[in-house]
């Protein structure tokens, strides 16, 4: 794992010293593998709310494979913190309950996860849920695709600067969106 430290460690000093850089989709594909690393890691605060099965974190690991049900967003903001983190995660499904292969022997199938660290803002979206289409079903506008690739290049001066009231409707993204969607299980948030 040092070695996606390595890689990603003049990205991450450019966003704290908010110097421009420009992110072509090796960069891209390096800070996304730190980001979606970072979100495997945060999920472990609390075994009850992994939600990463362990086949898709073992090809993370030897692979880096990013699951197919990740989706991972940057952007910046103006709140003028340097660091903090905000994770949900949820059972839910659009029938009676979710089903087991989707669960794979764990009790939380979606999880979002937000993160600034210096003037970056990172986000990560990932749901295994039948009925639920990860691109069409809850978009960010503020926010610039990271994973899987969407620009040939990132120019970081070019994201756009999110306040606190924007930041705060992405990290509760996902519960508005439970809250229109209506999905016929949900299992507590936290």
């Amino acid at each position: 794992m040092s070695q996606i430290e390595s890689a990603v460690k003049p990205i991450l000093l450019a966003g704290i010293h908010d110097v421009e850089l420009s992110l072509d989709r090796e960069k891209q594909r390096d800070l996304a593998n730190w980001v979606c690393l970072k979100a495997m890691v945060c999920e472990h605060s609390d075994p009850k709310l992994v939600s990463t099965p362990f086949i898709d974190r073992h090809a993370f690991y030897n692979d880096r494979l990013i699951p197919d049900y990740f989706r991972l967003y940057i952007g910046a903001h103006s709140t003028g913190s340097v660091t903090w983190l905000y994770r949900h995660s949820a059972t839910i499904a659009f029938g009676k309950t979710p089903s087991p292969t989707l669960l794979d022997g764990l009790q939380r199938n979606v999880q979002t996860t937000t993160f600034i660290l210096g003037r970056f803002l990172f986000h990560v979206l990932a749901a295994r849920v039948d009925g639920f289409v990860l691109d069409t079903d809850l978009t960010y506008p503020g926010l610039t695709g990271l994973w899987p690739a969407a620009a040939d290049e990132i120019n970081t001066s070019k994201l756009r600067l999110l306040n606190a009231p924007q930041l705060s409707q992405v990290m509760m993204s996902f519960e508005a969106y439970l809250a229109h969607q209506r999905p016929t299980f949900v299992e507590a948030v936290i």
